[in-house]
């Protein structure tokens, strides 16, 4: 089977404690994880014997630059080049990568950085970063989310994980104009687990979910190779999720908001 995108996330750690963080990486207890680079292969490993091929596989954090195996990592999944279409990264800016992630970044070849900007306060070092990604000829975007214009308009309030009041024509109807749903067809690939969307991580990392139809574990051996292609194949006939229940949806309508506003100080009951 085919996939269009995939979402690798590396780490939950980051250099930013943004409010709204789309991937809720400040609201992860302590120690916020890097999984070890034996566990990042094991995850591309299953997440390959079910997929023959992504269009573009997106290597996330957290922060990516911040864990220390960036650059092994990527030379790994050299291996499976012939399958992925695109490799991209996602940066907020604030770190310069290594010369080991460059070298293997341009050893894959089919790379795009795409690089966050939150402003000179904290997207320190974006200048820098463009000019080695010139230097070494490799493709990048950069993302202006700061001031006026910023790039689509701001973000999204995800943040409320708490439970709706709705039935299931209501949440049909949030999940059917939600990007997440047929619009855009992307698996988040988080601990050997495959997702829609960040939400129905969280939700599960917070054992909300009484079933387990929101993701498809790839280590879960209990599940055949073709039990798995079949699960996940089935994740877009679906009329809702049940972390659907827990969320507005993301779509064009919602109300913008000042990315990256940081947070000061989080209360113990915050994290989890």
């Amino acid at each position: 089977m085919k996939c269009e995108r995939t979402e690798l996330t590396i780490t939950h750690r980051c250099t930013l404690k943004c409010k709204l963080c789309g991937a809720y990486s400040p609201y992860y207890s302590n120690p916020k994880p890097h999984w070890s680079l034996s566990q990042l292969k094991l995850y591309t490993d299953k997440y390959f014997e079910i997929v023959d091929y992504v269009e573009k596989m997106t290597i996330s954090g957290g922060e990516p630059l911040l864990h220390p195996d960036l650059g092994k990592l990527v030379e790994y999944l050299c291996t499976y080049g012939d399958r992925i279409g695109l490799l991209e990264f996602i940066t907020n800016g604030t770190m310069i990568p290594k010369t080991d992630v460059i070298y293997a970044m341009q050893k894959f070849g089919k790379v795009k950085v795409i690089i966050d900007n939150y402003g000179p306060e904290l997207s320190t070092e974006v200048p820098q970063i463009e000019k080695i990604l010139d230097n070494y000829g490799i493709y990048y975007e950069t993302r202006k989310y700061y001031g006026n214009n910023a790039y689509y308009d701001g973000w999204i309030d995800m943040s409320n994980v708490s439970k709706r009041t709705r039935d299931d024509a209501e949440t049909n109807e949030i999940y059917n104009n939600c990007i997440f749903s047929k619009k855009f067809q992307r698996y988040l690939l988080v601990e050997g687990k495959l997702y829609l969307y960040a939400t129905a991580r969280r939700c599960d990392s917070l054992n909300l979910l009484t079933e387990d139809n929101d993701y498809i574990n790839l280590l879960d051996d209990d599940l055949s190779l073709e039990q798995k292609k079949r699960k996940i194949e089935s994740f877009f006939d679906r009329k809702h999720f049940e972390a659907c229940m827990y969320c507005d949806g993301f779509n064009d309508k919602y109300q913008r908001h000042t990315p990256a506003e940081q947070i000061k100080q989080l209360d113990d009951g915050d994290k989890q």
